[in-house]
C-alpha cells in the first residue's frame, strides 16, 4: 500500500471517528437534556398541586458553531471536535439551569 492510499484510509478513519463521536454526544445531550426537562416538569406538577403558582421559563440558546462547509483533514476534524466540545457545555449548561430550579 502506497502512502497515499494509507494517509488517505487514516483520514476516512478519522472522519467516521469523529461522526461517532458527534453521534454519541448528540444522543447522551439529548438524553439528558430530556431526563433534566421530566425532572423540572414532575416539580412543576408537584407544586402546582399543593397549590403554588409555578411559571417556568425556558430559554433556547444555540453556540456560535465554526462553519464546516470547505473543511477538509484536519481542519475539518478540528473544526468538528471545537464543535461537539461546545454542543457539550451547551448541553450541561442547560442541565445545570434545570436542575438549578429544583434546589
Amino acid at each position: 500500500m502506497d502512502k497515499l492510499t494509507a494517509e488517505y484510509q487514516q483520514k476516512q478513519a478519522d472522519y467516521t471517528k469523529a461522526n461517532a463521536d458527534r453521534d454519541e454526544a448528540v444522543e447522551k445531550g439529548q438524553s439528558d437534556l430530556n431526563n433534566a426537562t421530566s425532572d423540572l416538569d414532575k416539580q412543576v406538577e408537584a407544586s402546582k398541586n399543593a397549590g403554588l403558582d409555578v411559571s417556568v421559563e425556558v430559554s433556547k440558546v444555540s453556540p456560535k458553531y465554526k462553519d464546516l462547509t470547505g473543511l477538509e483533514g484536519q481542519d475539518l476534524l478540528d473544526a468538528m471536535a471545537y464543535n461537539l466540545d461546545l454542543y457539550n457545555k451547551a448541553v450541561a449548561s442547560g442541565v445545570a439551569s434545570e436542575k438549578a430550579w429544583l434546589n
